[in-house]
């Protein structure tokens, strides 16, 4: 028997990208299966059941796909209700039963991916010629991006999930401590690996290029305001950029750490900047969800988990 299609809501993301409005299309039909019927990506997305908005691993392959000018439907999906539809086309994916249904979950004809950094990197492989290049052409380059994205997502994310979710002060102060450490390794970790200009030239990798890759230069030209590889726009952003817009929006009202400032006094210019341009990016800002929407959010999570 044929399922009913997961119902499509109005796409939010659709409503506020105007600069790519030809790239965001509206989800039409499709078939049991999951494909599209016209063969178009399909990208399933949920609200972050702890900050409300848009989920920060559906946001990083919505950049993806706007700054590849990749044309998807978005389909959202309920995780505190999920379709059966959506559970079986999650374990066509990933066999495991075990596992809990996430998002995002990418269809691209019969490709089928799951997991944000595979399907951001995916894209950035997939589309090599179609609008931001995103990925390094060289493997050592490539390889520096995939290791910063990783220590991010192993040490970064963990310690802003650990502040937001402690309520004693005293819990509170330690898992500020954790969060700046974590970004002093940052700071470090871009002048390691980094490409940046000026005082943030690290040797052989100052001046790299891959704009004859179909690199970008970033949005802001500022200084002390460059991506990881200098004024090239790579996955290392997309990825970590969801992130790090939580971080600049909801600490300083929800924790009182104004993360941006703290940097500075810190004398951590580098990750200051990193982070001041990943939220300049147009994709970034049409697509993060406003404050308010974050801050709300975690009022109601921590009501609900109130003991």
């Amino acid at each position: 028997m044929r399922r009913a299609p997961v119902q499509a809501h109005p796409s939010s993301t659709a409503a506020r990208c105007k600069k790519f409005r030809h790239v965001v299309v509206q989800y039409r039909s499709k078939d049991q299966g999951g494909r599209d019927e016209k063969g178009d990506v399909v990208l399933y997305t949920a609200t972050d059941p702890v900050h409300g908005g848009m989920c920060p691993y559906s946001q990083a392959v919505i950049m993806a796909l706007l700054e590849k000018k990749v044309p998807f439907r978005e389909v959202k999906v309920d995780l505190g209700a999920k379709p059966q539809e959506f559970v079986e086309l999650y374990h066509s994916i990933i066999p495991d039963r075990g596992e809990r249904e996430r998002v995002p979950v990418l269809l691209n004809g019969t490709n089928r991916l799951v997991d944000s950094t595979t399907i951001v990197e995916y894209l950035a492989a997939a589309y090599p010629e179609s609008g931001t290049a995103l990925m390094p052409p060289d493997a050592y380059t490539a390889a520096r991006v995939k290791l910063f994205s990783r220590y991010f997502a192993d040490h970064v994310v963990p310690a802003y999930h650990h502040l937001v979710g402690v309520s004693e002060p005293a819990m509170i102060e330690e898992a500020k401590k954790e969060l700046m450490g974590a970004l002093a390794c940052v700071d470090e970790f871009l002048a390691l690996h980094g490409a940046g200009e000026g005082e943030y030239a690290v040797g052989p990798h100052y001046g790299w290029s891959m704009s004859s890759q179909g690199g970008e230069e970033g949005a802001s030209a500022k200084p002390h305001e460059h991506f990881l590889m200098g004024p090239f726009y790579t996955t290392a952003e997309v990825l970590a950029t969801p992130y790090v817009a939580r971080m600049v929006q909801v600490l300083p009202e929800w924790r009182g750490l104004d993360v941006l400032a703290e940097c500075e006094g810190r004398k951590l210019a580098r990750v200051a900047g990193w982070m001041r341009a990943c939220l300049g990016r147009p994709s970034a800002q049409l697509t993060g969800p406003r404050k308010q929407e974050l801050v709300d959010g975690l009022v109601q999570w921590e009501w609900s988990h109130a003991v």
